[in-house]
């Protein structure tokens, strides 16, 4: 090939590309060169690379200069992707026919193997081969650094070792005569290589020449004596002795049979050092605290095969844990640490494990031309170099177990750290397998690495944390970023990432490496087969924080088994994750890579196909829901759809409503956004009964005010009757009471003009309700009636229960028990008929309520026994348990009375709506005011009105004469007569009959303590 690469070291450095020698890089980057070459397909760190280049005085900028070299030097090389960068620093990767050291290693390897096979004659001209690679002295013309000095000693020593095997081949095909001038010649070159003076004196006595062959050892002898004060050794002497015997036998004696002379040589050339090549430690390192305690358990336990697989997205910070941990534990593993990129993520492709392998068995002792080209032989050479080791081994960028599984050391003293943005399940499985999966770092380890990276005030580093998602990639680029300006304004960084393109914020421009959160996005996305990454692109749209696999399979139109495969495939590689069971969601800095891709790849008809798709399967998920969980809730009916959703029960869709209910509300804003809009209004209609059973009021705003922008821009009247109906509903849930009439009445007015009178119905009761609560109860008794007429005269809607239910309240506030008594029984049983078991236990429960309000005790504890029976004996309800607590009390049973109050403010925890809390607190301080616990009661009734709400004006009345009460048993006339005299003019501008006469014979009390 024109442009082919040809690095020669076994003489001066060269540099050919295409056959020619042409300009050579400056001296400098020659020296860069020999460096990386000395260590082909293993990193070099930068320290490394600095002591080569400048020694003991670098230049301040030598990190930024190196970068530099080594980008003018890989576009010398033919920018053929031979000089990667990663974690642990600068690597070259070259082949054998691209670089005369590597052809010379493979080649002395080969005729090893021929030798092996007894095909001596082929092996012999492989070793010719390998020789005449060499032009001189290895890195001639560089100046040597220690590394380069080593490398070229290496080299130099494999070349003797060449040399010496071809003599002995020349030996053993019986080519004594012509290898006695090369044999001697070598032996004066190399006076105390007793091996060449044994094969001297075989090829000397093999041409009849005994007694020269007797003179080679008494000379070789007398030197050694002389020089080193040392006897020959074994072998030698063993020679020595057969050619003074003239042992037959040294005819046919094959020089492999000499002790081993030649591997022992080989050996000893190479110089055994504790491996010691972690890459520098990230700095600064935050958080992951009970992963470097896993990682510290670990080394402890005992056994075989300690291997830690340490999985996340790309940029999580799976190289930054492994290497600070590493150097932490390092003294722990005296034998060595060894680091290997196997390149499982990038364009490139993965290191093969025979490529992994010649580059730690050198590392190991053993010499590169004597590592087995086989991958199980290599691997099972590793095993045997490990067997014995206290050795840390880091394969950092694992592409999968098989990669990995050949390169696992043996024994029970070496512990392994894989990591990988794929989950290597199979490693995790086998014995002494860990596995750790990294997320986003805590938001409080995320400030202090921004806040340590930067010197910046804990405000700006965590709003900035929070904005790369935390996570520790973003992290260190966003610092990077910023720590080019002497005065970093990290304000104007976080609005820039609020409102651009965040990813393309998050990159360093930079000539040799793309430093980019999207790139390390993209090399796993691209890694993926297409159906996955296709899903992935579509779940970049999705408008909530999560899906499930229906939903997903809905969003793109595949059957549930492909779906399932694909989302399994892109948890396999982090790019999703399986966050609890059934349930997937996206980093949402990878969510907005994902969005990028869907616009860049998916035209937007599909596109919008998909999420319309994902927008009806809510819609009637929803509608299903809605008919098992509140089906008396009125709804604009929905054109049926088959097989959105598996059949469900009451308690399954109370579940999927739950699960899905903050998507359900992105969903509708999303219609209202993007479209299909009347989807928008149709969803947050059906959301209605969930949003008052839920006590979900301000997600019922949010979603109700985009659901009628929705049905305004569309001029949908039917949409806007609906919408406004539930604003209303929200509206109550978040106690506003004024503005649920308002909305309320606009529902009325258009549900009217849209011929919805079901709308209408529906609206007048919340009017009623919302009446009810300000105490304008004549008012709510209208509504109230109307909402009644309209829904008698309708067919499928069961409003007239809840109707029912809401004028009974109102009248049982005005003090007409009687009448309130009426409507509770006329709704309990039109309930009971129709099986509305929800609205049987709420009307029961009015109904003893209003019985104990009428001193019908026995009644009212008949009402209550049944609402216990129903809700499985003693309910948890705070509301149940409450009014329980009122008819102990009325009935005299004080015990009983208080242990109910007591659970019912125990178990306030949690509840937002604040009239359950003001009645709990009230019904808790009448019992201890019964009880003479009076200023226990005060305290409970203080507590209560500090709950009291616009729209609790009965129980902030009740309330309020119950504390008149317990201050008059305290004797604080003064304080008891100003609490009765404001529940006097609360209770007569609401008309609450009841309370009126309590507060007016408080006062009375009151004016007779005072004169008595």
């Amino acid at each position: 090939m024109a442009d082919q690469l040809d690095l020669r070291a076994l003489g001066p450095l060269e540099v050919r590309v295409g056959g020619e020698l042409g300009p050579q890089p400056s001296p400098l980057r020659m020296r860069l060169l020999a460096a990386l070459l000395a260590r082909a397909g293993r990193p070099l760190a930068i320290d490394e690379l600095t002591e080569v280049l400048w020694g003991d005085a670098p230049p301040p900028t030598a990190a930024a200069s190196i970068q530099v070299h080594v980008h003018r030097l890989r576009r010398h090389l033919g920018d053929a992707g031979h000089l990667a960068h990663g974690p642990a620093g600068y690597q070259i990767t070259v082949t054998a026919g691209e670089y005369d050291a590597a052809r010379f290693s493979a080649l002395t390897a080969r005729a090893g193997r021929e030798r092996q096979d007894g095909r001596t004659q082929a092996a012999l001209d492989t070793v010719r081969r390998a020789l005449d690679l060499w032009r001189g002295e290895p890195f001639g013309g560089i100046v040597h650094s220690g590394l380069v000095a080593a490398a070229a000693e290496r080299l130099t020593q494999e070349r003797l070792a060449a040399d010496t095997s071809a003599h002995e081949l020349g030996l053993d095909l019986g080519r004594h005569a012509e290898l006695l001038g090369p044999l001697a010649k070598a032996s004066r070159e190399r006076p105390y290589d007793e091996h060449l003076a044994a094969l001297l004196m075989l090829a000397l006595h093999r041409c009849g020449k005994r007694d020269d062959a007797l003179a080679v050892y008494r000379a070789k002898h007398a030197q050694l004596i002389e020089d080193l004060g040392v006897e020959p050794g074994e072998s030698l002497r063993r020679m020595h002795e057969a050619v003074r015997d003239d042992d037959a036998r040294l005819a046919d004696l094959a020089t492999e049979s000499l002790d081993g002379a030649w591997e022992a040589l080989r050996q000893s050339a190479t110089v055994a050092e504790v491996p010691r090549e972690l890459p520098r430690p990230p700095h600064p390192f935050a958080g992951r605290g009970d992963e470097l305690r896993a990682l510290d358990e670990l080394v402890e336990r005992p056994g075989q095969g300690r291997t830690a697989v340490v999985t996340g997205i790309g940029g999580v910070g799976k190289t930054a844990l492994a290497v600070h941990w590493a150097h932490r534990a390092a003294d722990r593993f005296p034998d060595g640490q060894l680091y290997i990129d196997l390149r499982g993520h990038g364009d490139t492709p993965p290191l093969r494990p025979i490529d992994a392998l010649a580059t730690m068995l050198p590392s190991l002792g053993v010499p590169p031309a004597q590592v087995p080209l086989d991958p199980g032989e290599a691997a099972a050479r590793l095993r045997e170099r490990t067997a014995d080791r206290r050795l840390l081994v880091v394969l950092d960028n694992a592409a999968s177990a098989d990669q990995v599984r050949p390169l696992l050391p043996e024994g029970p003293n070496a512990l392994v750290v894989v990591t990988s943005r794929r989950r290597l399940d199979g490693l995790v499985t086998e014995p002494g397998g860990v596995a750790l999966t990294l997320g986003p770092l805590a938001s409080g380890d995320a400030r202090d690495l921004v806040a340590r990276l930067l010197r910046v005030p804990d405000q700006d580093a965590g709003d900035l944390a929070e904005r790369c998602g935390r996570l520790p990639l973003a992290l260190r680029i966003a610092a990077a970023n910023l720590a080019e300006s002497p005065n970093p304004d990290v304000g104007a960084y976080i609005r820039r990432l609020s409102r651009t393109d965040r990813l393309d914020s998050l990159r360093i421009d930079d000539d040799a490496d793309d430093a980019a959160v999207r790139a390390v996005f993209a090399s796993s996305y691209r890694a993926m087969p297409e159906s996955a990454r296709r899903l992935f692109r579509l779940l970049g749209s999705i408008p909530g924080t999560d899906i499930s696999a229906e939903g997903s399979a809905s969003l793109s139109g595949a059957s549930l088994d492909a779906t399932e495969r694909a989302l399994g495939e892109l948890v396999e590689a982090h790019l999703v994750d399986h966050h609890r069971p059934g349930r997937y969601r996206l980093h949402d800095l990878i969510s907005l890579y994902a969005a990028e891709q869907l616009t860049a790849e998916d035209p937007e008809p599909e596109r919008f196909a998909a999420s319309e798709r994902l927008l009806l399967w809510y819609l009637h998920g929803a509608d299903e829901c809605r008919a098992r969980v509140y089906p008396s809730f009125y709804h604009i009916p929905l054109s049926k759809q088959d097989n959105v959703l598996p059949e469900m029960d009451r308690e399954t869709a109370s579940v999927w409503l739950k699960t899905e209910h903050r998507n359900l509300i992105a969903a509708v804003v999303y219609a209202a956004e993007h479209g299909p809009q009347r989807i928008a209004w149709q969803l947050n209609d059906l959301l209605r009964g969930y949003i008052w059973l839920s006590a979900h009021g301000p997600d019922g705003l949010r979603a109700g005010r985009a659901a009628l922008a929705a049905a305004e821009a569309e001029n949908d009247l039917a949409g806007q009757a609906v919408t406004e109906l539930g604003l209303t509903t929200a509206m109550l849930r978040c106690n506003r009471p004024e503005e649920a009439i308002e909305h309320g009445l606009r529902a009325v007015e258009l549900g009217a003009a849209a011929g919805f009178p079901g709308c209408q119905a529906a609206a007048e009761q919340n009017i009623a309700h919302a009446c009810a609560s300000l105490g304008r109860l004549r008012e709510a008794i209208a509504h109230g009636e109307a909402a009644l007429r309209i829904a008698v005269e309708l067919d499928g809607y069961d409003g007239e229960v809840a109707n029912l239910a809401i004028i009974g309240v109102a009248y049982c506030h005005l003090g007409e028990l009687d009448t309130s008594i009426e409507y509770f029984t006329r709704g309990l049983d039109l309930a009971v008929e129709r099986n509305m078991f929800t609205f049987e236990g709420s009307l029961r429960a009015n109904l003893a309520n209003a019985h104990r309000l009428h001193g019908d005790v026995d009644i009212a504890q008949s009402y209550m026994d049944e609402v216990l029976k129903t809700q499985g004996g003693v309910s948890q309800s705070v509301t149940v348990l409450t009014l329980a607590a009122r008819i102990h009390l009325a009935a005299g049973r004080h015990e009983q009375a208080l242990d109910h109050a007591t659970r019912a403010v125990d178990g306030l925890d949690g509840i937002s709506d604040q009239r359950i809390g003001l009645n709990a607190l009230s019904a808790l301080g009448s019992v201890k005011d019964a009880i003479g616990e009076h200023r226990a009661a005060v305290d409970c009734f203080d507590r209560a009105l500090d709950l009291a709400v616009t729209d609790a004006l009965y129980y902030r009345t009740e309330a309020t004469c119950a504390r008149a009460a317990a201050l008059l048993h305290l004797g604080e006339h003064e304080a008891a007569e100003a609490d009765a005299h404001a529940a006097l003019e609360l209770a007569r501008t609401s008309e609450f009959g009841l309370l009126i006469r309590l507060a007016q014979s408080l006062l009375a009390a009151i004016a007779a303590a005072r004169h008595s």
